[in-house]
């Protein structure tokens, strides 16, 4: 009997690690970006005028897939600034935004294997957005109101489209769509400032319901990842465009950037003794 047990005995301990080299890891995606392009910038609470210049981001991005084989969830955080003369050049004026998305996307066109040359994918799903920044201008430093907070959150749909291409499963093209539903905002009345409204409490409404009616966002991204060293590498384009009408007050932002960083994979702490080799050829397993 003693003999059957110690035979029996590392079979089952062996059990679990076989289990794991063969079940999906699901291993996290990170991707870090840098943006650069022009950009266009409008706040009738600060000046009616539109500014014209250049606009600078960093953006990072972290997927995995879920148990859920046809689940997958994506969080991002942007930050961008932005800044611009008027048509005359008379006075500069910045904006800075920072901006944090969690996405869960279902995938409508699962594959049963890895991706091959020709293969493609379609996820679509709700995201939720918030978004914290300002609007600067040089001109007004003296008055009362030279800045204007920005602050929103906001519930849309997000869409993400893959095509594989190449030899290597790494090479992809991907295009990324998402625009806000629901939300709010802060928005202060026209007229008022934010000296009246927090320090002398004399301010009127500030926090506004949006929708399409008053909020219009679009956020596009065509991006390809290339494979030529260990890490891939993303190259693409970025353009987004929004506007926002409350209270008469008129917010318009576009900008239209390239897109370049860089594509890498770790495993959950709990599972990073497994082969690390998994990760280069899986990387894009959240996707």
């Amino acid at each position: 009997m003693k003999r059957l047990l110690f035979t029996l005995l590392p079979a089952f301990l062996l059990l679990p690690a076989a289990a794991q080299d063969t079940a999906l890891l699901r291993p996290v995606t990170h991707v870090l970006t840098l943006q650069a392009g022009q950009g266009k910038m409008r706040d009738t609470y600060l000046t009616p005028l539109r500014y014209d210049g250049t606009s600078l981001g960093i953006q990072y991005e972290r997927s995995r897939q879920l148990r859920h084989a046809r689940l997958s969830n994506l969080q991002h955080i942007m930050l961008d600034f932005m800044t611009g003369d008027d048509k005359g050049n008379h006075t500069t004026s910045w904006v800075g935004r920072l901006h944090y998305g969690y996405t869960m996307l279902w995938d409508f066109h699962p594959l049963e294997r890895q991706p091959r040359a020709g293969d493609w994918k379609v996820k679509a799903g709700l995201y939720g957005g918030l978004d914290a920044g300002f609007d600067y201008n040089l001109k007004l430093t003296s008055s009362n109101n030279p800045v204007n907070v920005r602050l929103c959150q906001n519930i849309g749909l997000s869409v993400l489209g893959l095509w594989y291409y190449g030899a290597k499963r790494s090479h992809n093209v991907r295009l990324e769509l998402q625009a806000p539903l629901i939300g709010w905002a802060l928005m202060p009345e026209y007229g008022a400032s934010y000296y009246e409204t927090f320090y002398l409490n004399q301010g009127g409404n500030y926090t506004n319901f949006t929708s399409i009616h008053n909020q219009q966002d679009l956020d596009v991204r065509l991006t390809t990842d290339l494979q030529f060293t260990k890490y891939p590498i993303r190259l693409g384009m970025a353009w987004h465009i929004e506007t926002m009408k409350i209270h008469n007050i008129t917010q318009r932002y576009s900008s239209l950037q390239l897109v370049a960083g860089v594509v890498f994979s770790t495993l959950p702490f709990t599972r990073r003794q497994a082969n690390r080799e998994y990760l280069l050829d899986n990387y894009q397993m959240a996707y």
